[in-house]
């Protein structure tokens, strides 16, 4: 459903489950799971309410959620909920011709993925420490973790211009 004003519209007409909307940067799209007879697959739609959806990625039999697109609308990060790892940090390329890939896939539970505002950071929440702490890391590469938080932190936003991370 969209919420205008007061005004509700049905975006989705499926009888199905559909969770975890997340919008587009520019705002003409929004990309979402569908329950698949129990299981969980990535699709977009416009926003405007034309058109059928778009399936982004088949449910592999672990459950899939949009997490964030990058500024630049070129990738998805999503998570991808691995029965032995946990959630995991995964990036979907919107451009049709490459395979989504890890971008945290760890033994830990990852969550709550943001891009930064210029799309060269990725915060997100990991209780590698023994509770959610925010880390950073940056894209496309996903090496060198950087912690952010020391006493707790879950749900890192960006601030508008990407000097501050609040969580």
């Amino acid at each position: 459903w969209l919420f205008d004003g007061g005004r509700e519209t049905r975006l989705t007409l499926d009888a199905g489950r559909e969770l975890y909307p997340v919008w587009s940067p520019d705002g003409l799209r929004l990309a979402f799971s569908k329950d698949l007879n129990g299981r969980l697959a990535l699709y977009q739609k416009s926003s405007m309410g034309g058109g059928a959806e778009e399936l982004l990625l088949a449910a592999s039999g672990n459950p899939l959620a949009p997490l964030a697109w990058s500024p630049d609308g070129r990738f998805l990060m999503y998570s991808n909920r691995n029965p032995v790892t946990g959630g995991d940090l995964w990036v979907l390329p919107l451009d049709g011709k490459q395979q989504p890939s890890a971008f945290v896939n760890s033994k830990f539970e990852e969550r709550q993925a943001q891009f930064s505002p210029d799309g060269r950071w990725v915060a997100y929440s990991s209780d590698e420490s023994g509770r959610q702490e925010i880390y950073l890391r940056p894209f496309p590469a996903s090496s060198g973790q950087f912690a952010v938080s020391t006493t707790g932190g879950m749900a890192a936003r960006w601030r508008q211009d990407g000097k501050e991370l609040y969580y």
